[in-house]
């Protein structure tokens, strides 16, 4: 099981914790200010949508790279044991994370424009041939849709996997397949993807009544953390299991010392402690 109270005080384990969600939710609210800004520009002036629009959406995206590269922080992190979360202390880290974050989303992004184009694309020679337009809106309706849902679903619980093993192989890591297989399967990331994915919807929903306030930007990170977490801790326990696995080293009946690298997971009930040790 998993303890919800500490998994939500996660954020709050250092004592400036204020500053930190200060810090991301005021960025988060300075590259949606930009975007925003931008959007309206371009509604009165032709010149600004063409060339400063996208200028504007660049820099707003990149005054958000130290967020994303904070949350890959929290996941490596996690992945080596810490219990506190950390702080936006190497600027230049965070934007090479965040960058790296934008990089494996995109390789994401391909497949779901692929089956987007192909969808239409089979939706317009059938709509062609038959001479009935309805048919292209029914084609896309009946594979483009289920298909590009069904990947989407999939692309979110295996893009997180694609992050942590960035963080602990680079990018070589994102390619073993093997990895993908044996932490997609188990359980407890099973588990802690679907309090992630609650902390991603929960906070989602919250930060959009609070937006008008400012105040939704800093519950929006706040929430994110605890779901980037969460996903740490699912992947670390599965990497665990298989490192075991893959050393072969037999199990021992006599006590031995915790290793410092993983510690006593505070975010774990002692109901499940028995599920976190190595099969």
């Amino acid at each position: 099981m998993v303890d919800l109270e500490a998994a939500v005080r996660y954020p709050t384990r250092k004592d400036d914790w204020l500053s930190t969600v200060a810090a991301g939710g005021g960025l988060l609210f300075g590259s949606q200010a930009l975007t925003l800004i931008g959007s309206i520009m371009s509604m009165f002036l032709l010149v600004f949508a063409v060339v400063v629009q996208p200028l504007v959406t660049l820099v707003g995206l990149l005054v958000a790279l130290p967020v994303f590269g904070y949350y890959v922080d929290v996941l490596r992190s996690t992945l080596d044991g810490a219990d506190a979360p950390p702080t936006f202390a190497d600027l230049s880290a965070r934007l090479k994370d965040g960058l790296a974050v934008i990089a494996i989303t995109i390789a994401y992004l391909i497949p779901l424009v692929v089956i987007a184009a192909a969808s239409l694309v089979l939706g317009m020679v059938v709509s062609s041939v038959a001479n009935d337009q309805g048919l292209l809106l029914l084609v896309v309706a009946l594979l483009g849709v289920p298909i590009g849902g069904l990947y989407a679903v999939l692309s979110w619980y295996l893009l997180p996997i694609s992050v942590a093993l960035y963080v602990r192989d680079g990018l070589s890591g994102t390619m073993a397949v093997g990895r993908y297989r044996s932490i997609a399967t188990d359980r407890r990331y099973a588990v802690r993807w679907l309090v992630a994915f609650a902390a991603w919807v929960i906070g989602g929903l919250m930060a959009q009544w609070l937006l008008v306030f400012v105040v939704g930007f800093f519950v929006l990170f706040y929430t994110q953390v605890v779901a980037v977490r969460q996903v740490g801790l699912g992947v670390r326990a599965a990497i665990d299991d298989d490192d075991t696995e893959t050393t072969g080293e037999p199990e021992s009946d006599e006590p031995t010392e915790e290793s410092p690298g993983t510690p006593e997971d505070p975010d774990e009930s002692p109901d499940d402690a028995g599920d976190s040790s190595p099969a």
